[in-house]
């Protein structure tokens, strides 16, 4: 009888070892609830990190607000490819001082004149006329091509 209990311990052990290793979750991403552009934590659904993306920066005083027209745009699922994004309220500073690349001139042929770096958040209460989504980007870095 005291055979049988050994092979039993150790298959218990194994599977208590094999089951604390597996159940190892990845930490959430910075910004994952949205609280990065906006207080109101059921507005934004974080959707992905952008790294080293070609940009043009659109702007005041040609366009009332800021915002990013990328070279490769931001896929979600089955949605089509978002390429204008807004930039978040809590980081406009990063950009004021930087001039507008993106204008009526430039929108057919734009130069990309930026490199970012940022977290992109969907807004979860509105859609743009076209049904697209609205994308909104935390810019942790700005700098020119």
């Amino acid at each position: 009888m005291r055979l049988l209990k050994i092979p039993w311990y150790v298959v218990v052990i194994f599977m208590l070892l094999s089951n604390n290793t597996s159940c190892k979750k990845e930490p959430k991403p910075d910004c994952w609830d949205g609280s990065c552009c906006d207080q109101d934590k059921s507005r934004y659904q974080y959707i992905k990190y952008l790294d080293n993306a070609s940009a043009d920066l659109s702007g005041p005083p040609e366009f009332s607000g800021w915002g990013l027209v990328l070279k490769e745009g931001v896929k979600i699922g089955q949605k089509p490819t978002v390429s204008a994004i807004l930039i978040c309220d809590n980081c406009i500073e990063k950009v004021k001082q930087l001039s507008p690349t993106f204008t009526k001139e430039t929108a057919l042929n734009p130069p990309y004149s930026y490199r970012v770096w940022g977290k992109i958040v969907e807004d979860k209460l509105s859609t743009s006329l076209t049904g697209l989504p609205i994308l909104s980007i935390y810019i942790d870095r700005i700098e020119n091509n």
